[in-house]
């Protein structure tokens, strides 16, 4: 009966321990505000390269997704290469080469430059993250849309850019269970509202603005040290044993 009690004193105090990394979990939620320079460095968002043409995703196996390059909105510092897009994991230097793990958080930052002075009241941020690995963007996978409203809509052309800005989203969530180590892809999109809000998707062609893909490799969480394991079981049993020599 004493065996019982003690086993039940230890799985109620693993289920304390337990509920305190839980709630010590912190709880993220989209946000968007300046761009932290320490991840970007310096930006001024008058010297944002453009280069006319079509864009498009290079996500192999995906359905490909294109886009007119456009003037006026654009991720990162140009809107020709792939750096939009950074991400961290457990508190790590934001990057490009960061692997995913099961189980953990990743937090993931976006830069969008923006010329806000186009002929429009409002640009788009896009994002969807292949969860099911299954190389299909689906409606489920879209982690990031946002509507961004112009700092001075409607007004007329100025290519000296004298309203220009950037603006970092930045978004967090726990790589789930149901992932398999490997990899997956990232697609990240931008666009004004000749596609109007909501109707951006990872795969529609879109009239400005441009595509970003990134390859994620996704690992496994490190197993806990059978060392470490003993001396938390022999703690706990420290702590049971205490207890019945107080009664």
């Amino acid at each position: 009966m004493e065996m019982k009690m003690e086993i039940k004193k230890i799985v109620s105090i693993m289920a304390l321990v337990s509920m305190f990394f839980l709630c010590a979990m912190p709880v993220y939620a989209l946000t968007k505000g300046s761009p932290d320079t320490a991840i970007w460095g310096a930006l001024d968002p008058k010297t944002f390269v453009v280069v006319s043409g079509v864009d498009g995703g290079d996500a192999v196996g995906y359905v490909n997704a294109q886009n007119n390059r456009g003037t006026w909105q654009g991720l990162g510092t140009d809107n020709f290469t792939d750096n939009g897009v950074k991400w961290s994991v457990g508190g790590s230097t934001f990057g490009t080469d960061v692997d995913l793990v099961i189980g953990q958080d990743v937090t993931f930052k976006f830069l969008l430059w923006q010329l806000n002075n186009g002929r429009h009241n409002y640009d788009q941020i896009f994002a969807a993250f292949d969860v099911g690995q299954d190389f299909v963007f689906n409606d489920t996978d879209t982690i990031l849309y946002e509507q961004v409203d112009a700092i001075i809509p409607n007004h007329v052309d100025d290519y000296t850019r004298t309203y220009s800005a950037y603006t970092e989203f930045t978004l967090s969530f726990i790589i789930p269970d149901s992932m398999e180590v490997g990899t997956t892809w990232l697609r990240a999109r931008t666009t004004c509202n000749h596609t109007p809000f909501p109707d951006v998707t990872a795969y529609n062609y879109l009239a400005q603005g441009e595509t970003e893909d990134y390859q994620l490799d996704i690992v496994a969480a490190p197993v806990p040290e059978p060392a470490t394991m003993m001396f938390f079981g022999i703690g706990l049993l420290g702590i049971a044993g205490v207890s019945r020599r107080k009664k």
